[in-house]
């Protein structure tokens, strides 16, 4: 009797979890298609931006997740200076989850702060992820005139990537 009642117990709690395990994986892949439909078009960005560069007249938008003290998102900084003149339709909006004192001394040590076509900004309640559903950084979404996903990249990338064709 005791052997059976263990048994029905153990059985009962394998069921349990499998159904358990494959109802989240149900659930993370259904999540996983919401943001990424959600991510075709430009979405609305609740992040809080210290520099205010007019986007009206882009044509491309890059939208670029980051950390200051990320090496891999420092020399794409680097790049995006470099190559300055290879966005003249594009702006680009720099997102990062740190404090705004990092995110304003990442600006000024990389020359950021004097580019017209770059925004910088804080994402202090962590909504990126629920956004874009990626906290991989550098990250990097590009929207074309129609405000339409182009492309994306997680991870570093060549600065040409993310240098449209009309620039």
């Amino acid at each position: 009797m005791k052997r059976k009642f263990i048994f029905c117990a153990l059985a009962l709690t394998v069921v349990s979890s499998i159904s358990l395990l494959g109802y989240r994986t149900y659930e993370l892949t259904a999540n996983k298609k919401k943001i990424e439909s959600g991510i075709q078009e430009l979405p609305a960005l609740p992040f809080q931006f210290f520099s205010k560069h007019s986007v009206a007249s882009c044509k491309y938008t890059v939208i670029s997740y980051f950390s200051p003290d990320c090496d891999h998102c420092q020399y794409m900084a680097k790049q995006i200076v470099i190559h300055r003149e290879d966005f003249k339709n594009t702006c680009i909006l720099m997102i990062t989850p740190a404090k705004l004192e990092a995110a304003k001394l990442f600006a000024s040590n990389y020359g950021l702060e004097n580019l017209s076509f770059v925004n910088v900004g804080t994402d202090p309640s962590f909504k990126f992820y629920k956004i874009f559903g990626s906290t991989v950084m550098p990250s990097f979404y590009v929207y074309g005139p129609d405000k339409k996903l182009l492309r994306k990249y997680t991870g570093e990338t060549k600065i040409q990537n993310l240098i449209t064709k009309e620039n």
